[in-house]
């Protein structure tokens, strides 16, 4: 399993613990990286990417700003 595969892994574990919904769940077989939270609102979706962005080690002083579309969830 890759180290992606595992990161996967545990942002739906993490994120499970937490009472979000994911797929695939931390305990379904993987062939590949991509993770699905389900978080419930638009303002909880900005506020994860803002906080991976200040995070990052590129760019953390860039603040992602949602377009009309995302407003709509």
């Amino acid at each position: 399993i890759s180290h992606a595969q595992q990161g996967a892994m545990l942002v739906a574990e993490v994120m499970e613990k937490e009472g979000y919904v994911v797929q695939p769940t931390s305990s379904d077989s993987r062939h590949d990286v991509i993770q699905a939270v389900r978080l419930g609102s638009s303002e909880k979706l900005v506020k994860y990417c803002t906080s991976l962005q200040k995070a990052s080690p590129v760019g953390a002083y860039v603040l992602p700003t949602p377009g009309n579309e995302i407003l709509r969830f």
